[in-house]
């Protein structure tokens, strides 16, 4: 990886040059984006089999600045992380398991759904999907709660669940959304896209694409999107491609969430923290960057959960 700026072998040369970056669409089929209906959200670099890895041991290590550390949220009054604290980001050491049919779940999730705008078929596949993946119980729990139910593109994410080969996005989502949702978030939607008022005179731009979306109680707007970057070595480049859908979002705090190869140490020889940092500078998006053992969180403080919801 070459040793320059932010910028060093990205469009337009400049990391801040973000009117000129390419289009901030979201990769082409067979990419790991999930859609329905003509969204997407992508979470693969075209290498993988858009499907995530085994999980990570999650472990807190030792590593560059920024990473593994008590970060921003640091301990709430019971000694416990709080709900900002980064180490929350770290992909869980041990999956729920595969959903098991024909149960109480199986029939709550058909109630929940029964009215909503999931096709039928479709509910078929997503409920055989949950069946065989290793977080599919966690997942058929949260759409069988209701929680969710007539949240804004919430079924849009059930949707994408249909597409076997594509199903990281919409877990992501909904573990994000169930972490908002524990900590007290009520304010919280789905798949928001360009030209929408998210706040009293703000609106979206055209590239806007939020996997997720939360207001807290002061009424600030919490932007997220999630990539999965097989190759280590592309993070800036495809995070720099897809900045637009999180930088011309309006949203009040802007999180950029990447599961990545390699390790910390890999990450430090790739400068992968301290070019974000200049993205990061120069945008105001932050990055959660999961690597293979641990987080790197840019900046270091940085307000990557809604505050004072509880």
């Amino acid at each position: 990886m070459p040793t320059g700026h932010a910028g060093d072998n990205l469009p337009s040369s400049h990391a801040n040059d973000l009117g000129h970056s390419p289009s901030a669409s979201h990769e082409p089929p067979n990419s790991g984006s999930h859609s329905d209906g003509g969204s997407s959200v992508s979470h693969s670099d075209g290498s993988g089999t858009g499907g995530h890895e085994a999980p990570s041991t999650g472990s807190h290590r030792d590593g560059p600045a920024g990473s593994h550390s008590e970060g921003p949220g640091g301990k709430g009054p019971d000694g416990a992380d709080s709900p900002t604290d980064p180490h929350d980001w770290e992909k869980p050491r041990d999956e729920s398991g595969p959903f098991e049919r024909g149960g109480g779940t199986e029939q709550q999730i058909r109630d929940q759904m029964h009215s909503s705008k999931v096709k039928p078929d479709d509910l078929d596949k997503v409920l055989a999907n949950l069946a065989d993946h290793p977080a599919g119980q966690e997942i058929a729990d949260t759409i069988a709660s209701g929680k969710f139910k007539g949240t804004q593109n919430f079924d849009q994410v059930v949707s994408s669940l249909s597409q076997a080969d594509k199903m990281s996005g919409g877990v992501e989502q909904l573990r994000l959304a169930n972490r908002l949702y524990e900590s007290g978030v009520r304010d919280i939607s789905f798949e928001i896209k360009g030209d929408v008022d998210i706040k009293p005179g703000v609106r979206t731009g055209g590239a806007t694409d939020l996997d997720v979306m939360a207001r807290d109680a002061g009424g600030n707007v919490h932007g997220y999107q999630f990539k999965e970057i097989q190759n280590p070595k592309k993070v800036v480049k495809k995070i720099f491609d897809n900045m637009k859908q999180l930088d011309e979002s309006g949203a009040d705090f802007k999180t950029f969430v990447v599961d990545t190869k390699g390790t910390l140490a890999d990450h430090l020889a790739l400068r992968t923290q301290q070019r974000l940092t200049d993205v990061y500078g120069n945008t105001n998006v932050q990055f959660i960057i999961r690597v293979e053992d641990g987080v790197l969180t840019i900046p270091p403080s940085g307000t990557f959960m809604p505050e004072g919801t509880l």
